[in-house]
């Protein structure tokens, strides 16, 4: 905006800039002051604060000697047309004459001009206004009304290199100075054109910026000056404002670099790698426009094989493309180039054509057009590994320190993100290591399982075999042992398996609705006995409001229960094991679930706790022999509670006792549980009434413990000892089921399983895998042509169980009568027992019912397996078939350790009792009957 100095603001012209208010048909309905000078204020006799805060329709009082509302009727007049700009308006304030010059967004000047001669301050301002125009900083014309120039200062000629005195051109015309001038003028005609038309409209313009040929650039400031006497006198201002743009654009462009720098930093910071070459090409090219180059590029030294290799390229439109003749260039020939680069200097070339002809560096640049150049150094602590660079192809440039700067940094950073790369590339390498160490590690425990498995399961099979078939207590004893030993081997080697699944990451958790009480219930009744000889109290508390079903993988929550309490009554010698259920309900879908472990035990030490949840490590100063087992527990309990999204926490003092607590956020509330299958019965009763299986096994020992363990159950056995051989069997025989080992030479059991599907007449024969390799396969996978699964070793139970599913059976008596139990145990009685049957009963109430009551709610199975062997004896003894079934079906959930079916045949003790005496009641009736008639 144009500046008036003092003198000129108390005299010239009083100016004040209006914003106009609108009502809603567009008529002026007010007015409010947003700019003016002192002598607008002195002309009204209102202070500055006064006139910037209120509406014309606000300033009128009574002692106003100047009339708003008359002033207001001019803005409106003047608007709507019944006006000019040169209307005089004495009434409003005596002396003075008002211009109004309308702006944009319904903004108007009000330009105040003196009217009164007063010759003596008229001389006073003369001289005044004579030295203001020598000191002026800017050039000043004034011209007369017909476009004489009346004034001009020293400071005007200069600017427009007139080195002629100032007062040569006064009475000329401007359109003599403009002739003058307009060639220093860019544009010199449209110079010409914009001043007359100026000087024709008469309206104020201000900081209109015009460039010249020179690079200067003027703002010129025009105000139409009125008098009295309607006389017009034309301002021209003249300000050079070359050096505040160039101040602005150097801002600019500082504020330009600085954010280009904050992107091209921020975007390597942790860009992926494989984002990577996107980036640095899309950096390429925001440097090279900034800096105005015509080429950006990125080259790599190879020192060791001698080359240098353009690997990323940037072009300006219709700039030709390089990269691809830039590849393994020999260093040989560009010796000096990679020579200042090695030591670390910059190459910086401002015009190619200055150097030599037949210079090094000129000839390959000339071939690719390039006449000015910098290229930067990728430095890498002392050693280069390549450079970046700017080229100028279409005209020279010259690269500043700032742009030399720019790129410096960013071949910095891309050291920075290259030395990243490889770090990461290393990371890679050495995860890709160790997960082949890691798989290597699980194939050697598969391969090992196999091994150890395979032996076992003949070990295993024979022993139970023979178990089977011995009447000497004394030998019964001895296999006991074996089969202790062995199934203690196949567990420690199970929880070897279980925590290399859990490192490679391959074992899934399946949830299923799960009956949490029952299930720690069932391990507190495997543990029963052992707290009982310990002299170690052992309880359950449960919640009152502990769910009937919870979504969990029941196989692993029984493993971590399993595990936290043997690990405490292992560790506890007095005082008591208690286990403690929560849930802490969310909603009613969710919650929280909490199983504490809290024994009396020896305790851990501080600096122990987390060492216990160490693989194959126990408690320092505790001897393994002491404390049998592996160290495996806690880790592989720790491990799948993190695999159900849960953890585990102990608290523990030495001599005082430890607490473990399993807790597991989030699970799932189920409200029914799916109801489990009935067992099936005893299996020594089982004649699956002469069916023929295959048996295919590589190891003959294997083969035979199958063999052995199916004996006497109504079975045809034939065996191969290799997949081939199977396959010929079956061109002849067809089997009622197959027994098939998936690791044999030559032929394995997938392919042999596969042939078998492939063929009509053997697609419906049940096909049952027998493998060692427990972890070689997933059941999805194997499941894809078998019927179904077992794992050696295997026993009789297992065995049986699974023919059972497949091949129609019977279940007989010893006195291999055949006769079929009733799954209601209904009493089928044979006329020798039915004349002992109060004698039966009578013994039964003394001496077994007593023994009931004492072992029902315990649930210790030895005291159960003792109490089904009595009662199978005084069975046998009354020959009493009904009694034998029961108490074998007694002794059979026993040996399979299922808890819930034990319960359940237990409390059917009392109504086998009262089905008894119901009998001996009617057949009493009966004979009384007979006797009354």
């Amino acid at each position: 905006m144009l500046t008036i100095p003092t003198a000129m603001h108390s005299t010239l012209f009083g100016f004040a800039k209006c914003k106009l208010i609108f009502n809603e048909t567009r008529i002026v309905s007010d007015a409010r002051i947003i700019q003016l000078n002192e002598a607008f204020t002195e002309i009204v006799q209102r202070d500055e604060a006064d006139l910037l805060t209120k509406y014309f329709s606000e300033l009128q009082v009574k002692t106003d000697d100047f009339d708003w509302g008359e002033l207001l009727v001019c803005l409106i007049n003047f608007v709507n047309g019944k006006t000019d700009d040169f209307t005089v308006f004495n009434q409003i304030k005596t002396n003075y004459r008002l211009q109004l010059i309308p702006q944009d967004h319904d903004e108007i000047i009000c330009l105040f001009t003196g009217t009164t001669d007063y010759s003596d301050q008229l001389n006073n301002l003369t001289n005044r206004f004579n030295t203001f125009l020598t000191n002026f900083p800017g050039g000043i014309i004034i011209e007369s009304s017909d476009f004489k120039i009346q004034q001009l200062n020293k400071k005007f000629c200069s600017m427009v290199g007139l080195e002629i005195d100032e007062h040569e051109l006064e009475g000329t015309n401007t359109s003599e100075l403009i002739d003058k001038i307009k060639g220093l003028f860019k544009y010199p005609d449209s110079f010409s054109r914009r001043i007359i038309f100026i000087q024709n409209e008469k309206k104020v313009v201000l900081s209109e910026e015009l460039e010249l040929e020179d690079g200067r650039l003027f703002q010129i400031d025009y105000i139409p000056i009125i008098f009295a006497n309607g006389y017009v006198e034309n301002l021209w201002i003249y300000n050079d404002i070359s050096r505040r743009k160039r101040i602005e654009e150097a801002l600019q462009n500082q504020t330009a670099l600085q954010k280009i720098l904050m992107d091209v930093s921020s975007m390597y910071i942790n860009i992926p790698l494989n984002q990577l070459e996107d980036a640095i090409h899309k950096s390429l090219r925001e440097l090279g426009q900034f800096v105005g180059a015509d080429r950006a590029y990125v080259f790599s030294y190879d020192w060791i094989k001698g080359i240098c290799t353009n690997t990323h390229e940037w072009c300006e439109e219709g700039i030709s493309p390089q990269i691809n003749e830039l590849q393994a260039l020999p260093l040989d020939t560009i010796k000096i180039w990679a020579g200042t680069h090695k030591e670390g200097k910059n190459m910086n070339i401002p015009d190619v054509y200055e150097l030599p002809e037949g210079h090094e560096v000129r000839i390959p640049l000339e071939q690719q057009e390039i006449v000015s150049l910098l290229a930067i150094p990728m430095m890498d602590g002392d050693d280069c590994i390549g450079f970046v660079g700017f080229d100028s192809v279409k005209e020279h440039h010259v690269y500043t320190e700032k742009e030399e700067s720019l790129l410096t940094i960013f071949s910095r950073m891309l050291v920075n993100v290259r030395q990243r790369a490889e770090l990461e590339r290393k990371l890679i390498d050495e995860k890709h290591k160790a997960e082949a160490a890691s798989n290597a590690k699980t194939e050697f425990l598969a391969n090992m399982s196999h091994e150890i498995r395979t032996p076992m399961n003949a070990i295993l099979g024979f022993s139970e075999t023979i178990y089977h078939k011995t009447d000497n207590p004394q030998f019964k004893k001895m296999i006991e042992s074996i089969l202790s030993s062995g199934n203690l081997l196949l567990a420690l080697l199970n929880d070897i398996l279980d925590l290399s699944k859990i490192e490679a990451d391959k074992i899934d958790i399946v949830k299923m609705p799960v009956d949490a009480i029952n299930i720690v219930n069932e391990i507190k009744l495997l543990f029963f006995e052992k707290t009982l000889k310990k002299g170690v109290s052992l309880s359950v508390e449960i919640d009152p409001m502990f769910p009937k079903g919870l979504l969990l993988d029941e196989i692993r929550f029984k493993q971590i229960i399993f595990n936290l309490i043997g690990n405490a009554i292992k560790f506890t010698h007095k005082g008591y094991v208690r286990i403690n259920l929560l849930f802490e309900a969310v909603d009613e879908l969710k919650g929280q679930l909490r199983v504490d472990v809290i024994d009396t035990g020896i305790g851990i030490p501080l600096d122990q706790h987390e060492l216990i949840f160490d693989a194959f490590r126990q408690q320092s100063g505790h001897s393994n022999r002491l404390y049998a087992g592996a160290g495996l527990g806690l880790s592989i309990s720790r491990q799948l509670a993190e695999k159900m999204n849960g953890r585990i926490e102990m608290s523990s003092k030495p001599g005082k006792g430890s607490e473990f607590s399993l807790i597991i956020p989030d699970v799932e509330i189920c409200h029914e549980l799916i109801k489990k299958s009935n067992p099936f019965l005893p299996i020594d009763n089982v004649h699956f009434e002469d069916n023929m299986i295959l048996v295919v096994d590589d190891v003959l020992s294997n083969i035979m413990a199958v063999e052995g363990l199916l004996d006497e159950m109504g079975l045809e056995i034939i065996s191969a000892d290799s997949g081939e051989m199977a396959l010929e069997i079956l061109e002849t025989l067809t089997p009622s089921l197959i027994l098939l080992d998936i690791r044999m030479p030559k032929m394995n059991g997938y392919q042999v399983a596969e042939k078998v599907r492939s063929s009509a007449t053997f697609k419906n024969v049940p096909l049952i895998a027998l493998t060692a390799s427990v972890s070689a396969k997933t059941d999805q996978e194997l499941s894809v042509h078998f019927d179904g699964f077992l794992y050696k070793p295997t026993n009789k139970a297992e065995l049986v169980n699974m023919l059972m599913k497949y091949l129609p059976y019977k279940t007989i008596s010893p006195d291999s009568s055949f006769e079929e139990i009733d799954e209601s145990l209904s009493i089928h009685l044979n006329p020798e027992i039915s004349n002992k049957l109060s004698e039966i009963l009578a013994i039964l109430n003394h001496d077994f019912l007593p023994a009931y009551s004492m072992i029902k709610d315990g649930m210790v199975l030895f005291r159960i397996e003792e109490f089904g062997v009595n009662l199978l004896e005084f069975a046998q003894k009354y020959q009493f078939d009904y009694l034998e079934n029961y108490s074998r079906l007694i002794l059979n959930h026993v040996d399979n350790v299922n808890l819930m079916e034990i319960s359940s045949t237990l409390n059917e003790f009392p109504n086998l009792l009262k089905k008894i005496q119901l009998i001996i009641d009617e057949r009493n009736k009966n004979r009384t009957n007979v006797s009354s008639q």
